[in-house]
C-alpha cells in the first residue's frame, strides 16, 4: 500500500540508520555493497539489470524467440532479414483473415505470431539507430559550416559597404575642400593692387562662394542620408544574426 500511494511514506528500514549503529557497522544492511569484480557485466538496482557495457539486450535475453540467425553468424544480411519477415508477416495476416472465417476461435494464437513477427522486425530496425545517428550527426555539422560560412560572407559584404562610404567620403570632402583652397590661393595670389574687398566683393556678386556653399549643403545632405541608410542596412542585419 505504501508503494501504490500518491505520496508514499519512506521505508521502515529507515530507523535503523542511526549514528550508533553506523559506527558499530554490524547491520549488513548499513554496509555499502562490495565493489564488482573483474569480469562482472551486470548488477541490479531495484529489481532491474543494468548492464556495464552499451549493448541492446538480445531477444534470447528478454525471453522472446528469435526467428532470424544470429547477427554475429557468417553471411549475416540486415536487410534480406527484414524482406524475409515482411513475407512471413504478410502471410500471418492472410492466414488470419482465413481463420476469422473459418474458425474465429483460433484467431488468437495468429495474433501472437504476428505481434513476435513485429518484435523481430522492430529489433532489426534498431540496429540501424547507430547509423543514422552518425547521419543526422553528419548533416547538423554541414549545416553549422554553411550558415557560419553564410554568416562570414555577409560580413565580409557589409565590411566592403563600409569601405565603399568611407572612400565616397573622402571623394566628397575633397571635392568641397578644393574650391575653398583655389579661392584662397587667388585672393593670397592676387599682385595686381586691387583692392581685397573688391575682389572678395566680386567672388561674392558672382556667385562663386554662394554656389561652393549649396554645394556643400547638397553633399553634407546627400552623404548624411547614405549614412543614415547603411546605418538602418547594418542594423537590421545584426538584429537578423
Amino acid at each position: 500500500m505504501e508503494l501504490q500511494s500518491q505520496y508514499p511514506l519512506p521505508p521502515k528500514h529507515y530507523t535503523r540508520f542511526t549514528d550508533e549503529a553506523i559506527a558499530a557497522g554490524t547491520d549488513p544492511l548499513l554496509r555499502p555493497p562490495p565493489p564488482l569484480g573483474p569480469g562482472v557485466a551486470a548488477y541490479t538496482v531495484f529489481g532491474d539489470n543494468i548492464r556495464l557495457t552499451d549493448r541492446a539486450p538480445l531477444l534470447s535475453e528478454m525471453g522472446i524467440v528469435q526467428l532470424f540467425p544470429d547477427e554475429d553468424g557468417p553471411g549475416f544480411d540486415r536487410a534480406s532479414e527484414l524482406k524475409k519477415l515482411n513475407h512471413s508477416l504478410l502471410l500471418n495476416f492472410l492466414e488470419l483473415q482465413h481463420i476469422l472465417t473459418k474458425r474465429p476461435e483460433e484467431y488468437i494464437a495468429k495474433i501472437e505470431d504476428i505481434r513476435l513477427i513485429y518484435i523481430n522486425i522492430h529489433y532489426l530496425l534498431n540496429g540501424y539507430r547507430p547509423h543514422q545517428a552518425r547521419d543526422t550527426l553528419k548533416l547538423f555539422m554541414e549545416l553549422q559550416v554553411k550558415r557560419r560560412q553564410n554568416m562570414t560572407t555577409s560580413i565580409q559584404s557589409c565590411l566592403n559597404e563600409i569601405k565603399d562610404v568611407f572612400r565616397e567620403l573622402e571623394k566628397s570632402i575633397d571635392r568641397v575642400i578644393e574650391p575653398s583652397h583655389q579661392r584662397e590661393d587667388a585672393i593670397n595670389g592676387h599682385t595686381n593692387g586691387e583692392n581685397i574687398d573688391d575682389m572678395v566683393d566680386g567672388i561674392v556678386t558672382n556667385g562663386g562662394i554662394v554656389d561652393s556653399v549649396d554645394n556643400m549643403d547638397v553633399d553634407a545632405k546627400e552623404e548624411k542620408s547614405r549614412y543614415w541608410e547603411r546605418k538602418k542596412r547594418l542594423r537590421d542585419y545584426a538584429q537578423s544574426i
